[in-house]
């Protein structure tokens, strides 16, 4: 009989909050990891951002770390432990600490590209100019909805820095500032706690969700989102396989392998619709009537010519207009409602390929892969195996 030695349980210490949805997905990653290899022994505690840390870490009693090191005292207690870690920051206090983090460019992408198939022209911004994902966010939203022709105009949290209001907006500047904006406008908040706010702003002053400003946030977070009012769509950033490829890497270092590449990024799933933003900022009825059929029958395999017998316009004024609008084609704002089936169908099913291009109005399965690998750079595979959760 061959003896088999186990490896021994790491202890693994983890410096993550466990108040907001965002972060329990984030340790679900971690856990869902765990029970798909060899489990830890976790020190945890009673951590908050910032502050209590585990007595099994300041002892050196843990193998291992993951954390969100987001403070210089987090920081120095990373470095003194001189054990494996991982980052879940953006902020790269410890630069020779691997971090994982979720795409901020691209979550902006999202966001503006949510905002302008709405048919917005005018926009903003509401975030904080301390954390670096914040002005990152803002950045790339500034960036792409200049590329595009339009303004964005940005309103930044004057909070004191780190203080335990700096989550909180100054409700009479946020309102001052979106009575300014030139409506409609869409809104890209930073997170869904400022988007909550600006939603709560808007209702106390009497401007109308969605249909003079219309919102969207970030995280995903179920309770923030469903009790806002009205309820607040969000980019769904993937933070579960954030901890998952957190503890991945962790693993990785605590068995002795090095891992050189020290900046990890996870793409973000996509936008979860709600009223906030449920609205088309079109001025002509003509043109939102034809946009509001091809979303509702794109899946059942109509064509430019089905979408012609709706239109009470020439074929080629309606293509003049959704240039106008949109910025792309009739044929291409079909093509992009089947292909944001298609994507949610591989993320949240098990359906084959070919049962999926049934259901996004594809004839051809093959058509279908060929088109959304020239149009999202990789298979419908890939896309699966990426962002399934």
């Amino acid at each position: 009989m061959v003896n088999r030695i186990r490896r021994k349980r790491p202890n693994v210490a983890l410096l993550v909050e466990a108040s907001s949805d965002y972060t329990r997905r984030l340790l679900r990653g971690v856990m869902a990891y765990m029970q798909e290899h060899q489990p830890w022994i976790i020190c945890k505690g009673e951590y908050r951002r910032g502050q209590v840390i585990p007595p099994e870490l300041r002892q050196g009693k843990c193998d291992g770390v993951i954390a969100h090191i987001e403070t210089e005292q987090i920081a120095r207690v990373i470095r003194a432990c001189k054990v494996p870690a991982v980052d879940m920051s953006s902020r790269r206090l410890i630069s020779s600490v691997p971090c994982v983090e979720t795409d901020n460019k691209n979550i902006s992408r999202i966001a503006s590209e949510h905002l302008l198939e709405r048919g917005f022209k005018h926009f903003g911004f509401v975030g904080d100019d301390f954390f670096g994902w914040s002005r990152l966010r803002r950045d790339c939203f500034q960036q792409y909805i200049s590329a595009t022709g339009c303004h964005c105009s940005v309103f930044l949290n004057s909070g004191s820095k780190g203080a335990a209001g700096h989550w909180n907006l100054d409700r009479t500047r946020l309102t001052q500032w979106i009575q300014s904006l030139s409506k409609p406008a869409g809104i890209m908040a930073g997170w869904d706690g400022y988007g909550q706010q600006v939603l709560e702003a808007c209702r106390h002053f009497g401007v109308a969700v969605p249909d003079e400003v219309a919102v969207i946030g970030v995280d995903n977070d179920e309770m923030e989102c469903e009790f806002s009012n009205p309820p607040l769509s969000s980019i769904d950033n993937n933070p579960r396989q954030i901890g998952y490829e957190c503890a991945a890497l962790l693993d990785r270092m605590m068995s002795g392998r090095k891992v050189r590449q020290l900046r990890h990024v996870v793409q973000p799933i996509g936008v979860v619709m709600r009223q906030s933003t449920d609205v088309l900022a079109i001025p002509d009825g003509r043109v939102s009537a034809v946009i509001r059929f091809i979303r509702a029958h794109a899946c059942q395999g109509i064509s430019v010519d089905d979408v012609m017998q709706t239109a009470r316009l020439s074929r080629r004024m309606l293509e003049i207009s959704f240039r106008k609008f949109l910025g792309h084609s009739p044929y291409q704002e079909i093509l992009r409602v089947k292909f944001q089936h298609v994507k949610k169908l591989l993320v949240e099913t098990n359906l084959t390929l070919v049962d999926i291009a049934e259901r996004a109005g594809f004839e051809y399965q093959e058509y279908m892969s060929a088109a959304f690998k020239r149009i999202h750079g990789m298979t419908p595979g890939e896309y699966r195996t990426q962002f399934r959760v």
